[in-house]
């Protein structure tokens, strides 16, 4: 198991999680067309640590803050856990108002199987 280098994951992951966060992450822009575009205010939490995930998020204006760090446009959150099928490891605010797409679990199954073919 190794920590995970993205900026907003505290867990630690198996080599094959990473790559496989990493295989969606390089795909994005396949997803990007069916995320549910959301709005947050700032102080608004977007999810709290200990919940199962349901989906993913990037950040598409704005940012939003965990405990240890703030995470910028441009950034995906949730997804480490996502894909592990963990809790949240932290709460995750708004910092400031913040625009964001979610991708439900079944799109990034989706686009796993499609890229094992």
């Amino acid at each position: 198991m190794v920590k995970c280098s993205h900026l907003n994951c505290c867990c630690q992951h198996s080599s094959e999680e990473i790559s496989t966060c990493q295989q969606v992450r390089d795909h994005i822009s396949k997803l990007v067309p069916q995320g549910e575009t959301l709005q947050y205010k700032k102080g608004q939490v977007l999810f709290y640590e200990g919940h199962m995930p349901y989906g993913f998020y990037l950040v598409t204006r704005g940012n939003v803050t965990f405990p240890h760090e703030t995470t910028p446009k441009g950034q995906t959150i949730g997804l480490c856990h996502l894909i592990k099928e963990t809790p949240y490891c932290s709460t995750c605010t708004a910092k400031t108002d913040v625009e964001v797409l979610f991708f439900p679990k079944t799109l990034v199954h989706d686009l796993i199987e499609e890229s094992k073919s």
